[in-house]
């Protein structure tokens, strides 16, 4: 959308409870994944998005104010979808990203993305996730644990994630493509 609108909608009633713009990416080129989480005991949307493009991609005229151009990961309370300091922006100065899943593991979240000019082709840097924790189940905050890259074989683009869990042990599954050409069976991992 124009504005990067969220809404949130009470189930069973199906009724909507709020409408927030400049949630997500309103970036065609651009991405935004997010997950629902539980701190300290109320609950809070975590999200990853391409508010900016950079240089690359097209734009809309919906690119947030020049401080906040560098924001890609935001926490929000659901009560109101508004983003403070306190529960945690995570922000980057270098190339614009593209998040692909927001993902949940104990205290852990994940979020996989590449750096949107691999999508032109003109990236040998591996896709990367970054690693948020939950420092105590009393804490209402996420800190940055790091950065790691994600290596297959030399493919530059992730399409897909998925955690599998197995009792206490599990595993990260991702799907990556090796170019931004069209994506054909045999060019996926």
């Amino acid at each position: 959308q124009k504005d990067g609108t969220c809404e949130v909608w009470e189930q069973p009633a199906y009724r909507q409870r709020l409408n927030r713009s400049e949630v997500v990416s309103c970036l065609p080129d651009g991405s935004t994944a997010g997950v629902v989480v539980q701190l300290a005991g109320a609950w809070y949307l975590a999200v990853a998005a391409t508010y900016s493009a950079g240089s690359y991609g097209n734009h809309l005229g919906c690119e947030p104010s020049q401080s906040d151009e560098a924001t890609v990961i935001t926490v929000r309370s659901i009560d109101n979808l508004q983003s403070t300091e306190e529960l945690g922006i995570i922000k980057r100065r270098e190339e614009p990203l593209h998040f692909v899943d927001a993902l949940q593991w104990g205290d852990h979240l994940f979020f996989p993305y590449y750096r949107l000019k691999a999508k032109l082709g003109k990236d040998i840097e591996p896709p990367s996730m970054a690693v948020l924790h939950q420092p105590r189940p009393s804490d209402a905050s996420l800190t940055l644990k790091g950065h790691v890259y994600l290596d297959c074989g030399c493919r530059s683009l992730i399409v897909s994630s998925s955690l599998i869990h197995q009792g206490k042990r599990g595993w990260w599954v991702g799907v990556f493509h090796h170019s931004p050409s069209t994506k054909a069976w045999n060019a996926t991992a």
